[in-house]
């Protein structure tokens, strides 16, 4: 669990790594993960858009999938979880466009239908030069994103027993506000963080956040 050990105030002091305590994965690497996934998915949708605009053109029958949960992307959306805040909040943005291009299948099957295939072929072109450009432009800004904002943290504890070290965190954190008292730890939550944590409190703008006891936490990182 120890990283490594930082200068602090010219001394070292060792630097214990909180993701790998509570069984995480490192923040960069699950930053890679995510880039190398928003690559595939934006591919997948750029395939989608061409699939639609063949079938409509050459009087095909549609076959792309209009339901915005049931791509790839929207699978994996629906279900991704992560402990950064800044990560979610980017994430989030992806939500309404995905939805509004996938919607366009159905509405272009409903012009075709009544004979509008002009107009089916002008929504098609419209959705890829807006909706479709943006998602593309969020896809691809993911990484300077993460580049930009999301950056790690250390936590200088001065504990009686074990003295002065460093943790390291997603992003710096005000607690002096807790919405109430904390709230019990929900079942989905690693063994490993279970073994250190105390409760759940909620904050005004982190939302959840892991109540550590510093005493099962050096006991985990020191045995």
């Amino acid at each position: 669990f120890m990283r490594g050990v930082y200068d602090y105030m010219d001394k070292p002091i060792p630097v214990y790594d909180f993701r790998n305590v509570i069984g995480r994965s490192p923040i960069q690497r699950e930053i890679e993960k995510l880039i190398e996934l928003l690559k595939e998915r934006k591919q997948d949708h750029i395939n989608w858009i061409e699939s639609l605009k063949d079938a409509v053109n050459n009087n095909k029958e549609i076959k792309v999938q209009t339901n915005p949960h049931k791509c790839l992307f929207g699978q994996w959306y629906d279900k991704f979880e992560s402990a950064n805040q800044d990560i979610s909040r980017y994430l989030r943005l992806l939500d309404a466009p995905h939805k509004r291009i996938h919607k366009v299948g159905d509405t272009a099957k409903e012009l075709i239908a009544a004979g509008e295939i002009d107009r089916a072929k002008q929504l098609i072109q419209y959705t890829e030069e807006k909706d479709l450009a943006g998602l593309i432009r969020l896809f691809d800004g993911f990484e300077k994103h993460c580049e930009k904002y999301i950056h790690e943290y250390a936590v200088i504890i001065n504990h009686p027993d074990q003295g002065k070290s460093a943790i390291t965190i997603d992003a710096p954190l005000d607690l002096r506000n807790l919405g109430g008292p904390g709230k019990p730890l929900p079942t989905s939550i690693t063994d490993s963080a279970s073994n250190i944590a105390e409760s759940i409190a909620t904050t005004e703008h982190e939302g959840d956040i892991l109540l550590v006891c510093l005493k099962k936490f050096y006991s985990a990182v020191l045995q």
